[in-house]
């Protein structure tokens, strides 16, 4: 799949997981004692899981303090859909008090999906008590556990979760990578920058493009003589992280090394070029889009060369502009 469409559908998790985390929880108006209790009171009493599943969504949208208790007892509950419920509520409630027991839920949980929940809950909550076992939960067996312990450790931002991050093995579709990438991006952290630029060497037998996420998102320049190199890798999937990333680390000396990538035989890294020297904004490479434009084998590479031209030619300042394209003269 080409990155810049993992990264799009990316975005969404990351509004949720990390950048959540570093949000106030919006509170709404405070509900009276007795609407609050008659809510407990379903989710505790009411005999169908799906009831106590809705009081479950309901209390954690009041985030209201209150219901932490509930919520908590909730975690034991002998239905796998409301400890899940619980522990999502909690994440939305967002108080401290709940960590003890979604840390043991989290270790101790039968159900996936409520350790799952219980890894979302304690990466939203932002305690610092829960980067050792959500490290822990990096071995867990299930890799949506596993993806959702990556993402709140990026979201706690603890600097000890790099190197348990960056030793996961890749799973075979690649699933988790794009959720280590994400938080190891999220962490912001320049030890990860040799490493992760490792991982794209011809050398390693199963690279993974989503280690240009990360490199994009820790930002650094050092990334960016080693990603230019990466252009002239003989693996696809190299090339196509690395033209990736470029575009968005902003360094003019990626310029022309991308315009060389223009004809790569791998439609993904033609495109992924043809984006990046959009974000580059350089003049440079208006000619050899126009080449693009006329003659990729691919239509969708040409009407995306077409978009590059119009918006590079748009943010060109009037007077380096040909005559013709000039704004007259008032």
């Amino acid at each position: 799949m080409i990155a810049h469409v993992r990264v799009r559908r990316a975005a969404a998790v990351v509004a949720t997981v990390l950048t959540s985390a570093s949000l106030t929880a919006q509170r709404g108006p405070r509900l009276a004692t007795a609407q609050l209790e008659t809510i407990v009171a379903q989710l505790r009493d009411a005999p169908l899981p799906a009831l106590r599943v809705e009081a479950a969504g309901r209390l954690g949208q009041t985030h209201d303090r209150r219901a932490v208790g509930a919520l908590t007892s909730a975690l034991r509950d002998p239905d796998t859909g409301v400890e899940r419920a619980a522990a999502l509520a909690l994440g939305e409630v967002r108080d401290a008090a709940a960590v003890p027991a979604l840390i043991d839920l989290l270790k101790t949980g039968r159900d996936p999906g409520a350790r799952n929940a219980a890894a979302f809950a304690l990466g939203v909550i932002h305690d610092r008590r829960a980067v050792d076992p959500l490290i822990a939960a990096l071995k867990d067996p299930d890799l949506e556990v596993r993806m959702g312990s990556a993402l709140a450790l990026g979201s706690l931002g603890d600097p000890r979760a790099v190197e348990p991050l960056l030793a996961l093995p890749h799973d075979e579709e690649h699933r988790a990578c794009m959720s280590i990438a994400l938080a190891l991006g999220h962490l912001k952290n320049k030890k990860a920058i040799q490493p992760l630029l490792a991982q794209l060497s011809d050398d390693t037998p199963d690279n993974c493009q989503n280690v240009a996420v990360a490199l994009v998102l820790i930002g650094d320049a050092e990334a960016v003589p080693p990603l230019i190199k990466a252009l002239n890798s003989g693996k696809d999937v190299v090339r196509r992280g690395a033209a990736y990333a470029l575009g968005f680390l902003a360094d003019r000396q990626a310029v022309l090394p991308l315009i060389a990538r223009l004809t790569d035989p791998d439609a993904v890294v033609r495109q992924n070029t043809v984006d990046s020297l959009q974000r580059l904004n350089d003049a440079r490479a208006l000619e050899p889009l126009r080449a693009v434009a006329n003659t990729d084998p691919d239509e969708t590479i040409r009407a995306r060369a077409r978009r590059a031209i119009a918006a590079i030619e748009q943010r060109r300042p009037a007077a380096r502009r040909p005559r013709a394209e000039a704004e007259p003269a008032s």
